[in-house]
Parts: C-alpha cells; structure tokens; sequence
C-alpha cells in the first residue's frame, strides 16, 4: 500500500492562519525562517524552522529533509503567490533533480491577471 503524500506548506513568516482551510485536511509539515511557535504542534502539524539569507527558508536544506524522511518525488504549488518571478526563481534555482516536470493552468481561476507569460 503507497503511503499518504507529506503536505508541506513553506510559509518563511508563518503568515497563512491555522485557521486556513489547509490545515483542516490534515498534518502538514509546516517550514518556516521564523522561530518556532507551540500552537502549531497544538494543533498536530510539524514545525520546522530553516532559516536561510534574508529571511526566506533554506531551499536546499529542506530538500535534504524530505530526503531524509524518505520523500523522493516533489510536486510544487506556489499558490496565489505563483506569478511572482522570484517565488519560482528561489525554487528552481535552489533545487537540483533528475527531471522536472512543469504544469500550470493557461489562467488561475482566482487571478485576473491575464494569461501566464510565455
């Protein structure tokens, strides 16, 4: 039997409330740059503070994190944030893999910022 997927959430801020529908679907590994908080445990999510330069998450150690706790496959949503270039460019610049597949939508539902770019 596969093993459910690990949701991971990178929030360098902590700024998306336990209130938010996410966390409602289930434990979520939550990383941040901030300091850890308790209510996050509280509620049955992992917190795992990685800071990196600038206040933003240490890409490359959280990858040697999945690593470790066995993930071998990433699928990556930046979420409403998606069209901002350095959100991708910290992604894919700080990451290395053997393949990486790309999928997106011609125009997220919740935008109107018009098609992607090409």
């Amino acid at each position: 039997m596969a093993r459910p997927p690990l949701r991971v959430l990178i929030d360098g801020r902590l700024r998306l409330p336990l209130t938010a529908p996410f966390f409602q679907a289930g434990p979520v590994l939550v990383v941040t740059a901030a300091a850890p908080v308790a209510q996050y445990a509280q509620a049955g999510h992992d917190l795992l503070s990685l800071p990196g330069t600038d206040g933003h998450v240490d890409l490359p150690a959280l990858l040697r994190e999945l690593a470790r706790r066995g993930a071998s496959e990433v699928l990556v949503e930046a979420g409403r944030a998606w069209p901002v270039p350095s959100r991708n460019r910290a992604w894919w610049t700080n990451t290395s893999s053997s393949s990486l597949p790309s999928f997106s939508a011609p125009v997220p539902a919740h935008c109107s910022i018009g098609p992607w770019p090409e």
